[in-house]
């Protein structure tokens, strides 16, 4: 599947470094993009979610960005700075939208048309509510790190200087002094090294009402997101578009050709000569989804635990399979990242 960023999305990070003295073409031909037309892309023109880039690309400047500026909390000062351009059509529905909840809701349904490069989701236990992010794949911390300081950041925006999360979760580590800036301005607990990254909030937040409100224009933005989602997904063929359906779900039980052919309204048969066509099959892609979540969890999560994330039933079937995949035991695949490590 193609991970890929918005041109608005990765045009602001470079507008960031040109602002702080960089060369924004030494950094497309760093990252190896020196045929990125800057011409044709203007900050904050809603067309430019049609316009993408690759999670690779996307990752890549990131780094770049951090070693020329020597700045290990890039990603950070980065996501202080989001305006609701850069999340193109999104980011003005989210402005427009009623409340925290609708807010929220609009974030997790139209999010990949600014980045399809993590899952999110909310899960609300009560008196407190967290939204998890975990990204596709392999990357920079300062991914993470800009994502959510970047949640942060617009929330204060659109509800006020002073909110502050519970709790923030971040699988990567910092040094003291970074870990105490970014729990200075999170101004809340952060734990560092973590399984899964999360943030935690009152649930409370959920009903403050957003002040620049406006039903009538988050009506119409609504209806764009709804054309731009289809077209995006359209666009990236039935392969891809089933590969986002399996990532978004929790676990993998039950999962079974004709609901997911329900879902696209044709066939059973339909849908497997589509994907024969795209040179795939529905077990192949389920298998992939699989390999992909073992190798995020492993070593984050119990072996038993990924194996039901990853839809098995048996523990021992799930061995079997990552002894397909890496040649190995989940354990001794463990042992061999600690030694490479």
């Amino acid at each position: 599947m193609t991970f890929s960023s918005s041109a608005n999305y990765f045009l602001s990070i470079l507008n960031f470094l040109e602002e702080r003295g960089a060369s924004t073409c030494d950094a497309l031909a760093a990252i190896g993009l020196d045929d990125f037309d800057l011409s044709v892309h203007g900050r904050g023109d809603q067309d430019n979610n049609q316009q993408r880039v690759s999670f690779d690309h996307y990752d890549q400047l990131l780094r770049y960005a951090e070693s020329q500026l020597e700045q290990p909390l890039f990603g950070f000062d980065l996501g202080k700075d989001i305006k609701s351009a850069d999340f193109g059509v999104l980011g003005y529905l989210i402005e427009s939208s009623s409340n925290l909840t609708a807010a929220i809701s609009s974030l997790l349904k139209y999010d990949q048309l600014v980045a399809n490069i993590g899952h999110a989701e909310f899960v609300n236990e009560g008196k407190f509510s967290r939204i998890y992010w975990q990204p596709h794949q392999a990357c920079s911390r300062q991914v993470i790190l800009r994502n959510f300081t970047a949640w942060v950041a617009i929330a204060r925006q659109l509800l006020g200087t002073g909110l502050a999360p519970a709790k923030v979760s971040l699988t990567n580590n910092w040094s003291l002094q970074e870990q105490e800036e970014l729990s200075d301005w999170f101004a809340c607990p952060i734990t560092f090294g973590a399984k899964k990254n999360y943030i935690e909030f009152s649930s409370a937040y959920l009903k403050l009402n957003i002040n620049s409100a406006n039903p009538m224009l988050y009506a119409s933005l609504e209806k764009l997101s709804e054309q731009q989602l289809a077209q995006f997904q359209q666009h990236n063929g039935l392969t891809e578009r089933i590969q986002t359906l399996l990532i978004s779900k929790v676990e993998l039980f039950d999962c079974q050709i004709h609901d997911i052919a329900q879902l696209f309204h044709i066939s059973v048969r339909q849908l497997q000569r589509k994907l024969k066509a795209e040179g795939t099959s529905f077990v192949k892609l389920v298998d992939q989804e699989r390999q992909r979540r073992a190798q995020q969890l492993i070593g984050r999560e119990s072996i038993g635990t990924i194996a039901s994330k990853c839809g098995f039933s048996e523990q021992s079937s799930f061995n079997k399979a990552f002894a397909r995949w890496y040649q190995c035991s989940p354990s001794e695949y463990i042992q061999r990242t600690k030694q490479s490590n």
